[in-house]
């Protein structure tokens, strides 16, 4: 008899032992095998059981077979740095820097998410006829004479029609297209648990979500769905599900295994990101630029020496009139001193690109945000590194506004 193996992890935590009979009863080799490939766990043997080490992936995935969460050291912070960084889209058009966010301030993406399904509602559920043919004796919709003729009168059968009936359908595909833009959503806000109920209860209300399905068939059904014509507020919510969906891809991974979806947030990129937002939102220009990992795109792929050696990969660039001017490398740990390892990085970054700064962005051991001066290098380019608080991340708090060299190099997001 086979039964549900249930794993609770805790991000770059202590591995998860599990026996082999245990292993076998539950058959979730092939769902965990899927889940070690996209990175979520590594999968060890070791005698006659098995260990499953959590890595950076924080998130759910649930099937018949396995169930496998893992947890965020720091939940605030993941949950925070989410928040925030939608808060930062809002405000700035990402495709545009220059321009707002086509989001407006104060309005939540459950409450518009909400709005949006409720009208579908009152529209009507979205269908389509497909044209059914049949032989049979008891006819509905409209008889075919010429194939009743030549294929079953001819051949003696009176008691036969050939017919054609136009059938309704409702798009099977739609509500579990919604379940997945709510899933979404719940990475980004948490929402009031009254309005979080009502989207959940009209998602139910709108087809069956039995059978889960990832972002990109999620995207597929509303591309499908925007076709349907004299459909309103049906096109105002796919628009509307859509852009959730594409946002942040980069941090998240929706990815369907089997019976189940497995939807996690990598903490690696989301600090990553938000480091790189937070420098933009104190020195932000249309002239300038940071970049996240610039180098590497093919054309710009660059090695530690002229003649060859391993290619170098700075987490993020700040460049001044596509000149490199500053390194900042994004580090996902807490910390209250820079590490050697990490400074011989950053050295070589700074040396190899010419730039005239390099920093290591920590996560803070405590709620203070500092910075110190890690050292100067031969030629005079300084090496600093800065622990970020949750603090650091609120509009008003201005520490980071001079980091960048006392002209205070002006960035735009790409």
């Amino acid at each position: 008899m086979q039964g549900k193996l249930r794993i609770r992890l805790r991000e770059r935590g202590s591995p998860e032992v599990i026996s082999r009979v245990e292993w076998a009863r539950s058959n979730c080799g092939a769902d965990a095998n899927e889940l070690a490939r996209i990175g979520v766990v590594k999968i060890q043997q070791s005698g006659e059981y098995l260990l499953l080490e959590p890595k950076t992936l924080v998130g759910l995935f649930d099937s018949p077979r396995l169930r496998v969460e893992v947890l965020a050291k720091s939940p605030d912070l993941a949950s925070d740095l989410l928040r925030r960084l939608d808060g930062w889209r809002k405000r700035l058009d990402v495709d545009d820097p220059s321009s707002p966010g086509k989001t407006t301030d104060g309005i939540s993406f459950w409450s518009t998410f909400n709005y949006r399904l409720s009208g579908v509602h009152q529209e009507g559920l979205p269908w389509k006829y497909s044209n059914v043919k049949r032989v049979t004796s008891a006819p509905r919709g409209r008889i075919n004479f010429r194939e009743t003729i030549s294929k079953h009168v001819a051949k003696g059968i009176t008691h036969k029609v050939a017919a054609s009936q136009k059938i309704r359908h409702h798009f099977a595909s739609f509500a579990p297209a919604l379940d997945a833009v709510r899933r979404r959503i719940s990475f980004l806000e948490a929402g009031h648990p009254a309005l979080r109920s009502r989207v959940a209860r009209l998602i139910d209300l709108s087809g069956d979500v039995s059978i889960p399905v990832d972002d990109r068939d999620a995207m597929d059904a509303f591309e499908q769905l925007s076709e349907l014509d004299g459909r309103p507020a049906l096109l105002g919510l796919c628009a509307f599900c859509k852009q959730v969906l594409l946002d942040g891809n980069h941090i998240r991974i929706s990815h369907r295994i089997g019976s189940g979806v497995a939807e996690f947030v990598d903490m690696e990129k989301l600090w990553e990101s938000a480091v790189q937002m937070l420098f933009i939102q104190h020195h932000h220009s249309t002239q300038d630029q940071v970049a996240l990992h610039p180098l590497r795109e093919k054309e710009k792929k660059l090695t530690l020496f002229d003649d060859g050696g391993p290619e170098i990969d700075p987490d993020i660039v700040v460049y001044k009139k596509a000149k490199a001017v500053a390194v900042i490398d994004a580090k996902y740990s807490v910390a209250a001193s820079p590490s050697a390892d990490d400074v011989y990085q950053l050295s070589s970054y700074v040396w190899r690109m010419k730039c005239d700064i390099g920093v290591l962005a920590y996560v803070a051991a405590d709620d203070e945000t500092t910075i110190k001066k890690i050292g100067t290098l031969d030629d005079g380019r300084g090496l600093f590194a800065c622990y970020l608080s949750l603090r650091a991340f609120d509009p008003s708090e201005r520490i980071l506004a001079g980091l960048l060299l006392p002209e205070r190099l002006p960035l735009e997001v790409t």
